[in-house]
């Protein structure tokens, strides 16, 4: 039995209400009552995907979504869905792979032609969606949905001309008025409203997103005009971040917080400045993902307060008297994350009235660096961490070439990188001078090493079954980026040359089971421990003999700077700033490539490091190198130097 109408409707607002509201987990609960009352309602399952995937992160619920796009399989959303996954996790052919069998040939209907075309644009194959609205438009010329959709794909890519000219012919060709009359018009205000933007600039993307950015970051410039260096002390200073997941770049993110906290209680001179405060941490979410406030109890430890702009009221709550006023019915053709973290942190910025907005990576910097130009802020600071988004087509957008360009020539905005590789990548990309970029790297604050009654447990039965030997340990995200199953590869070559070694890796992710399958297969896994996520991380390197990373790309990695502060020699591809972070041959190895890392040669380094006749003198090395280089009261000294000069 299906259910009425009305009780779909009202699943829908629970849904979205349960969404917004961030308590995905308990709409999960009602809406799963609904699904077993009415098991063949496919809207139903649908809504209890969206908050299990939002309640458990994609990896745990890929496979209801897989069920889902099973048993209905017009179900787009899980079909596009799930093929996205598949590129991110096995790249373009498997993607392909997966649209050749969804769609054999010989029996494309109407409406897998429509599906085929969204999945080619999910692809970025932009020549495969528009063949097949071609043949759909042949086949069904008054479809209701495929103009529409097509015009949208189309305006995403800043072609809302094309748009117009897709939706008009619909309508000759005598598609429903009624879906296209309203998408025709909201185009048509919106290409005359653009008329009094300013065309691109040479060199700069021609698309009508990215020249309303180019626009507003020009005015906001003109106007914040140029401001003053501060006297003796700073006022609030305002850091913003995605999250506080487990990460490398996160843990960095807290550690400055918590210093600049330090220097505005103690009420010490930094740089030649104090900080009169307050010191504020801004959070796009805190629960958008499992894991997203991991470090969010050092933070309150040490009474930073933490706020999450997901929940700022859009425009300050005065639509009127926002700073966007003037802007408003042009802003829905921004950017969509422009769009969002400018409404809702531009007015918040401007009621906080910080001296400095330090923004974090690439993500947070696109969010939040407008809304700082036009609250006026006197210092802005952009982190970057790793490559830009060039060496990165998976998050590249082109705002980004508009973005940081203009930022650069705006005075007051100073931008940092924790490594040497990463400041001239950027530079480089940008068009700057290197000495444009200041390099701050990472500071060295250990993690929690104290020995919890789980980890004991764990770490135990491990060892009483494998007895005394060499550990090999990494501490990862198990994601593509880091290569989790060639991490494996490697603990079976290291096995096969050293069978006393065993193996434990720290860190959860969506690669984890797919680790723990090549474990299997390779004959290992009662040699290789998975701890899962967990806080006391510095307990398990005190447990390791030898650290392993094997990443792709990388900022300044630090996990390979807590590894040897906690006397651990560490072995590691050159990604991005890895080998600024140790003393090659004496507290570390830096293999050949960072795109086809050897793994031979891998094994053979740890082998050696198995074998080291004076493996204390090695530890000692280790500690004393990055107590030296990577102290966090060098790093906390360096920031406050790039906020007042």
């Amino acid at each position: 039995m299906m259910p009425e109408p009305e009780a779909l409707e009202a699943a829908e607002a629970l849904c979205a209400s349960h969404l917004s509201g961030g308590t995905a987990a308990a709409g999960l609960e009602a809406m799963l009552e609904l699904v077993r009352r009415h098991p063949d309602c496919e809207r139903l399952q649908l809504l209890s995907a969206r908050l299990l995937d939002r309640a458990c992160g994609r990896a745990q619920a890929i496979p209801a979504w897989a069920a889902l796009r099973d048993r209905f399989p017009s179900c787009h959303e899980a079909f596009l869905l799930t093929l996205r996954w598949t590129l991110r996790m096995q790249g373009d052919a498997a993607a392909r792979e997966v649209i050749a069998t969804r769609f054999p040939a010989a029996s494309v209907t109407a409406e897998d032609l429509l599906l085929r075309a969204r999945a080619w644009e999910a692809l970025g194959d932009a020549e495969g969606a528009a063949a097949d609205f071609a043949r759909l438009t042949l086949l069904d010329p008054a479809h209701e949905m495929a103009p529409v959709l097509q015009a949208r794909m189309l305006e995403r890519r800043g072609d809302r001309v094309g748009a117009q000219q897709v939706l008009a012919d619909a309508l000759r060709r005598g598609a429903p008025a009624m879906r296209l009359l309203p998408e025709i018009a909201r185009l048509d205000a919106d290409i005359e409203n653009l008329k009094a933007v300013p065309p691109a600039a040479p060199g700069m993307p021609a698309d009508i997103s990215s020249r309303l950015l180019a626009h507003l970051l020009t005015e906001a410039i003109r106007r914040r005009g140029t401001p003053q260096p501060p006297r003796d002390a700073l006022g609030p200073v305002m850091l913003v971040n995605a999250c506080l997941s487990a990460g490398g770049a996160e843990r960095q993110f807290v550690n400055t917080a918590v210093g600049l906290q330090l220097v505005r209680r103690t009420g010490i001179a930094v740089a030649g400045h104090r900080i009169e405060g307050p010191v504020e941490v801004v959070c796009r979410s805190l629960d958008g993902r499992p894991g997203a406030d991991f470090f969010l109890p050092i933070l309150r430890e040490h009474e930073v307060p933490v706020a999450r702009y997901d929940r700022f009221p859009a425009f300050g709550g005065d639509p009127a008297g926002s700073l966007l006023a003037e802007w408003r019915h042009l802003l829905h053709l921004l950017p969509t994350r422009v769009l969002e973290g400018t409404a809702k942190l531009a007015d918040a910025i401007r009621a906080r009235a910080p001296s400095v907005v330090h923004l974090w990576q690439d993500g947070n910097i696109l969010d939040g660096a407008l809304a700082a130009l036009l609250a006026g802020v006197p210092r802005i600071v952009l982190s970057v961490r790793g490559a830009p988004p060039p060496d990165r087509p998976e998050r590249d957008r082109p705002e980004y070439a508009v973005l940081y360009p203009l930022l650069m020539r705006a005075p007051g905005v100073v931008l940092v990188s924790n490594s040497r590789f990463a400041a001239a990548r950027y530079a480089d990309w940008i068009g700057l001078p290197r000495e444009r970029v200041r390099v701050v790297p990472n500071g060295l604050s250990m993690p929690a090493a104290d020995a919890s009654d789980s980890s004991l447990a764990l770490l135990d039965g491990f060892m009483t079954r494998n007895g005394p030997g060499f550990t090999v340990g990494g501490v990862m995200r198990f994601v593509d980026n880091k290569r989790p199953l060639a991490w494996i590869d490697c603990a079976a070559k290291v096995l096969a040359l050293r069978p006393d070694s065993r193996f434990i890796l720290v860190g959860e992710g969506e690669l984890r089971e797919a680790a723990e399958a090549r474990a299997r297969a390779l004959g290992i896994a009662e040699r290789v421990l998975f701890t899962g996520r967990r806080r006391n991380v510095g307990f398990w390197m005190q447990q390791f003999d030898a650290f392993l990373l094997l990443s792709r790309s990388e900022g300044l990695p630090n996990v390979l700077i807590e590894a040897q502060g906690a006397g651990v020699p560490v072995v590691t591809t050159p990604a991005g700033g890895a080998a600024e972070t140790l003393l090659q041959g004496q507290t570390g190895w830096v293999l050949g490539s960072a795109v086809a890392p050897d793994l031979d040669e891998a094994a053979a380094r740890l082998v050696a490091l198995a074998n080291d006749a004076n493996p204390r003198e090695r530890s000692d090395c280790a500690r004393r190198f990055v107590l030296d280089r990577f102290s966090l009261a060098r790093m906390v000294e360096q920031t406050m130097e790039t906020y007042v000069a």
